[in-house]
């Protein structure tokens, strides 16, 4: 039954369904499913760890500015950045300022957004 509970908090991480998608929880929920003995997070998690911009395994390395995303290598995490379309630009900066905001609340302070 927990099995079965990390292996569906993987899809919900994987498609944001319910929750912010987030690949790096997603491999995270997968790995203690795939260590439950879970048959389909076992098979999952090869295809998980995946380099979020060529698609290549495994992806050891995260983004270091938002933590969310995982790549192969340097490389691919600059070409994503750096991509015209689709970048992780956009992105990487909308995490890194939700999570200044919901720090800045945690500890007491007024948002930047509700000082304005």
């Amino acid at each position: 039954m927990k099995a079965q509970a990390e292996r569906l908090l993987t899809f919900c991480y994987m498609e944001g369904d319910g929750v912010e998608a987030d690949t790096v929880q997603a491999a995270l929920w997968c790995q203690k499913a795939a260590a439950s003995g879970d048959a389909q997070a076992i098979e999952l998690l090869p295809i998980i760890r995946e380099c979020d911009f060529c698609g290549t395994t495994p992806a050891r390395q995260l983004c270091v500015r938002c933590l969310k995303v995982r790549y192969c290598n340097h490389q691919c995490q600059l070409a994503h950045w750096n991509r015209a379309t689709d970048s992780h630009k956009g992105p990487c900066k909308e995490h890194r300022r939700r999570a200044a905001e919901a720090s800045q609340q945690d500890a007491g302070g007024a948002s930047p957004s509700a000082l304005q």
